[in-house]
């Protein structure tokens, strides 16, 4: 019925669209019903139906239904039907809060061929292409990025070829049209581009990320200290992927995001990440920032969710550190659950703590004063304003009382 509507003059159609909602008619009703919304949503964006019915069958379809509680579907796609992005991001804004996707749904009921048309679509399948934006900057920015500087501020930017979409290959020309650099364009940063390649033509693909992604694993490959499963993956600009922090916690990898112009790599990143890591969960963290971006513009996801795997048990991870134990809260936490960067920091107090009395200000979860226990020192003292991160202090300290510690003790016999 959908497709027999008349479309409106200039409304794009996409082939990968009508193929995907003419499955409907061998559908099983409920299958057909829980689709339904998909369907509305897929032609709202090709401009065939109006935005309230999207969203109400959207809703209905979507959120009615057991096995499929997605996250936020309010669905930004009504916001699609004169965008062309609107149907490459469809299904990536799909995504389920349990860490499954619409597509993966659909591959497990055997209904591969749905899944494919979704996915075309989703790709950039059909008529909807994404353009690549010219970037003309300023003289000191010229400057900058032949010096390989990471970012191009709003400041920096002369003009654009067009305005562009959070994720868009943004292309750097000098005053006298010659390349510079190529990076991901955020029309809602002060840091319009954040830069992945310099001075050499490169493409910005599923490629060019994944090899990022296991360059950085090799980097740290080992280098890191015994009895360690908690550290930093991907440092952002150092790696390449700039606006993007990856940290480890046993078999769960925390992501947190500086910038949307990622959002449309999610699935890459996360394929990438899960390939490369073997990881069991992948969990997203978006910065205050992007946070307050409304969900048109977050294509479904949101803080805390589950981009892969199973959900976080009571929202708390454990993970070793140079054999010491820690939990961890990536979401309600700080950073991305610990303060993974100050490794080096905790081990050079254990060496200088045995017999001292320690003061640990602003100590957070505990780790400086547990490496001081470990140390052999004679009494820690933790300070938080925190309540929570306290209470995550002492159960740190039950986690390890029987630890080893320097001077034939115990870290329990450490008074805290």
């Amino acid at each position: 019925p959908f497709l027999k509507q008349p479309r409106p003059a200039g409304a794009r159609v996409c082939s990968a669209s009508q193929r995907a909602v003419a499955h409907l008619a061998v559908l099983p009703d409920i299958e057909a019903a829980m689709l339904r919304g998909v369907a509305l949503a897929v032609l709202s964006v090709v401009g065939m139906v109006g935005a309230t019915a999207e969203v109400h069958g959207a809703k209905v379809a979507l959120f009615a239904l057991s096995p499929i509680q997605t996250h936020g579907a309010g669905l930004a796609l009504r916001c699609g039907a004169d965008n062309g992005a609107g149907l490459h991001n469809m299904g990536r804004f799909l995504h389920l809060q349990k860490g499954w996707s619409l597509l993966h749904w659909l591959h497990r009921r055997g209904r591969a061929s749905i899944a494919g048309c979704l996915q075309s679509a989703a790709q950039g399948g059909g008529d909807v292409k994404r353009k690549n934006i010219a970037v003309h900057v300023t003289r000191s920015a010229e400057t900058a990025q032949r010096k390989r500087h990471p970012w191009l501020f709003e400041s920096d930017i002369r003009r654009l070829s067009h305005e562009g979409n959070p994720g868009d290959v943004a292309v750097v020309f000098d005053s006298k049209k010659q390349y510079l650099s190529v990076g991901l364009y955020d029309p809602y940063s002060p840091i319009r581009v954040r830069v992945l390649h310099h001075n050499e033509k490169a493409s910005i693909d599923a490629d060019l990320v994944s090899n990022r992604v296991r360059q950085a694993a090799m980097a740290r490959d080992g280098v890191l200290p015994a009895d360690t499963d908690g550290f930093r993956v991907i440092n952002g600009e150092n790696d390449g992927l700039g606006g993007l922090v990856v940290d480890r916690y046993g078999n769960t990898l925390v992501a947190k995001f500086y910038t949307s112009a990622w959002l449309v790599w999610i699935e890459t990143l996360t394929h990438a990440l899960v390939d490369t890591m073997g990881a069991e969960r992948v969990v997203m963290l978006m910065s205050r920032q992007m946070q307050k971006l409304p969900p048109s513009v977050l294509m479904g996801y949101s803080h805390g969710c589950i981009l892969h795997g199973p959900p976080l048990p009571d929202g708390v991870l454990t993970f070793v550190e140079c054999g010491i134990t820690f939990e961890c809260d990536p979401i309600r936490g700080q950073k991305t659950g610990f303060f993974l960067d100050q490794r080096e920091n905790r081990m050079r107090v254990e060496k200088i703590s045995k017999g001292m009395s320690v003061l640990n200000v602003f100590s957070y979860t505990g780790g400086f004063s547990l490496y001081a226990a470990r140390g052999g020192a004679s009494q820690v003292t933790s300070v938080d304003i925190s309540t929570p991160a306290t209470e995550a202090a002492m159960r740190n300290f039950g986690l390890n009382q029987d630890l080893p510690a320097a001077g034939g003790r115990t870290v329990g016999q450490c008074r805290h």
